[in-house]
């Protein structure tokens, strides 16, 4: 959007005649035939009217003025060329008259002036109108172009939320990572270019440029992600928190063991959701922690030991829930029979998950049990959080 006018400082007394399109935003002004009575005769001719002219920029935006809270960023250019010979004695500039080009760092445009590439940057509101109109120290004639540019920063999660589509939002799970960047895309003046910074729980893997992914702390926090134009910098609040607990639905029974081998067994995968699930744990770093060991023993009073850490997570795939398989490895069945007869056992696994924070500790944040239940009658089940698989065998 742009306008070439021609104005003169209000402080001098002509006669001045303004008119109005109807684009929306602005007010222009057109040059025309004209006669004027002046006290000492009538003077007709082609001029160009002087007059004051204001410009306004219309932020626009989504929601009623004054309830929307968006910010833009937009790229104002300018340019002014002063008039230097007026007709004598009436100071009205003729057409035709001569004209010389204003430093662009000479235009002030909404109290700022103009970097030598004729262009200034300011952070504006939805919905405000804000008057743009040139100012030219020391100039009283002159012509002016000005246009306007508005780019959104515009932030996208790359791992939809299980229970939250929206790729535009604010809080965040530890590891995850969202995509900053403007449109339509910012282009300044060689050699700048946006510059990104980090305050707080995370980083940017590109600190120029028109784009940049923001990569949260693994640990839970607040960041800023900044954007500095120039001379303007645009913020985006991020929340960042750690998992709190698990969500775990039975999927299907894998099946373990061949019949004739006499051995038991079982193994069931679930699905298991890390929660809240409003939010990503795609690049979270978890393990099952099983510690201290657990001692068991069977009917025929023979003893074996858990003790052991499993790597666990969504490995940076962007699923909603991680694929658990709880399986009890193909044991003899003898170890069911207590020399009188076969007798069904049951053992359970008390851990927790945990996460890896930023300092490579491991925070546990949810208790787990698992359940195997051998039945005297040769079949074996899973049960994982009170969560049953069906029972599998036997396989005498």
């Amino acid at each position: 959007m742009c306008r070439t006018c021609c104005v003169k400082k209000p402080e001098n007394h002509f006669v001045s005649i303004v008119r109005t399109d109807t684009c929306p935003g602005w007010n222009s002004v057109y040059f025309d035939w004209y006669s004027l009575r002046l006290d000492y005769g009538t003077w007709k001719g082609s001029y160009a009217r002087v007059v004051k002219t204001t410009v306004k920029l219309r932020t626009g935006g989504k929601g009623l003025p004054g309830l929307s809270a968006g910010k833009n960023l937009f790229q104002i250019s300018a340019s002014a060329q002063r008039k230097t010979s007026y007709q004598s004695g009436n100071y009205l500039p003729m057409p035709g008259f001569s004209q010389q080009g204003v430093n662009p760092q000479n235009i002030q445009i909404l109290g700022k002036h103009l970097g030598s590439d004729g262009k200034m940057y300011a952070v504006l509101s939805d919905n405000d109108e804000k008057v743009v109109t040139p100012n030219v120290s020391g100039v009283d004639y002159f012509t002016f172009y000005i246009s306007a540019e508005k780019h959104k920063l515009i932030h996208q999660v790359l791992c939809p939320a299980p229970a939250d589509p929206d790729q535009a939002r604010l809080n965040l799970g530890i590891g995850e990572q969202v995509v900053f960047y403007f449109d339509p895309d910012l282009v300044m003046t060689f050699p700048e270019s946006p510059y990104w910074y980090v305050l707080g729980a995370g980083t940017v893997n590109s600190d120029s440029g028109s784009s940049t992914t923001f990569s949260a702390s693994m640990s839970p926090g607040s960041a800023t992600v900044m954007v500095h134009v120039r001379d303007v910098d645009l913020p985006t609040s991020l929340g960042v928190i750690p998992p709190s607990g698990i969500s775990v639905t039975f999927n299907r029974d894998l099946g373990l063991g061949t019949p004739g081998t006499n051995q038991i067994g079982a193994s069931t995968l679930y699905w298991v959701k890390v929660l809240p699930d409003t939010v990503s744990f795609n690049n979270a770093r978890l393990q099952e922690n099983i510690s201290p060991a657990v001692t068991n023993t069977w009917p025929n009073h023979s003893k074996f030991y858990i003790l052991d850490t499993f790597a666990w997570g969504f490995g940076g795939i962007c699923m909603p829930a991680v694929p658990d398989t709880i399986a009890e490895p193909l044991r003899p069945i003898s170890k069911l029979y207590n020399g009188t007869n076969y007798q069904s056992f049951s053992y359970s696994l008390n851990y927790h998950i945990e996460y890896q924070n930023q300092n490579g500790d491991w925070i546990p944040f949810v208790p787990v049990q698992t359940t195997t239940q051998f039945n005297a009658d040769g079949s074996c089940q899973e049960i994982y959080q009170g969560v049953p698989g069906r029972p599998q065998g036997p396989w005498q």
